[in-house]
């Protein structure tokens, strides 16, 4: 490996380490950030607050969608787009990709 290669590894391996949960964003923030990759979500489960608006942002370079179980969904979901929702109530809000369900692109936010 070379030197850069492995700074690289070892600052992934820090921000990893440091992170605690799977999570993105401050601790306290109201707005928390989901990343749209290709066939995944990640981080596929979130804890959030009361009143947290979650941002999917998409990297992944084909269509994607965020479709919940309540029937709210985004419209076609390209690179550099962007969906939110806020949630106002606490429970379990389940979501796939309906694009790619068959390969496991799901989510969770657990609103507390």
């Amino acid at each position: 490996m070379t030197r850069k290669s492995l700074f690289v590894a070892a600052t992934l391996l820090a921000v990893v380490a440091c992170s605690g949960e799977d999570e993105t964003g401050p601790p306290d923030s109201n707005e928390v950030t989901v990343t749209v990759a290709d066939d995944q979500f990640v981080p596929p489960t979130r804890t959030v607050e009361v009143g947290t608006t979650v941002h999917w942002n998409t990297t992944g370079t084909h269509g994607h969608n965020v479709t919940f179980d309540d029937e709210q969904s985004s419209d076609v979901l390209n690179e550099g787009d962007t969906y939110e929702r806020t949630f106002s109530a606490p429970g379990e809000y389940h979501y796939v990709c309906t694009f790619h369900a068959n390969l496991g692109m799901e989510g969770t936010i657990i609103v507390e």
